[in-house]
């Protein structure tokens, strides 16, 4: 495994976000896009210009031979030999989508604590049992209040997962 200074990882981990990259032969372009990132409005903005024309499409759900049929490839379907070639060649663009850890951080709060979508989730509640909160005093803090949150701070959320990860480590 490979070590940093925080955690240990498998290998595997690494190769991980490899089906996240996307080849358009015509256009010279390899994206990477893994998920949270905005993957699926890439693979729609490809899906719509080269051809796919049903904004209603699931692209996650569209088969590789549709994908290819308008000349996109994904790096889990390509041979060695095509990486190789896409990776090397000069004349391909490469981009890299990435996302800011604090924008993510305050995405799955909000996708997690906020009570102006579907209300708190049972990932939420999880999350407050496995820092010792008792039920009762968890099922209160994810009440939802005013503006539209839960009780529960932000910064409250933050502290919980550093303590989780500094007791992995």
């Amino acid at each position: 495994p490979f070590k940093s200074r925080n955690a240990e990882f498998p290998l595997g981990f690494f190769n991980a976000g490899l089906h996240s990259v996307w080849y358009v032969s015509k256009a010279q372009l390899m994206v990477c896009a893994p998920a949270k990132v905005g993957s699926s409005a890439i693979k729609g903005w490809l899906y719509r210009s080269l051809g796919g024309l049903d904004r209603n499409t699931d692209v996650h759900a569209l088969s590789p031979s549709r994908w290819k049929q308008l000349g996109v490839d994904n790096w889990d379907w390509m041979s060695a030999k095509q990486r190789a070639a896409a990776l090397l060649s000069p004349k391909v663009k490469r981009v890299a989508l990435f996302r800011h850890p604090a924008a993510r951080l305050n995405s799955a709060y909000e996708d997690k604590f906020a009570c102006y979508r579907s209300g708190p989730t049972e990932a939420a509640f999880a999350l407050l049992q496995q820092a010792g909160v008792p039920n009762k005093r968890a099922r209160a803090l994810l009440t939802c209040g005013t503006g539209g949150f839960s009780r529960v701070p932000l910064s409250f959320v933050i502290r919980l997962v550093d303590r989780a990860m500094n007791k992995k480590s």
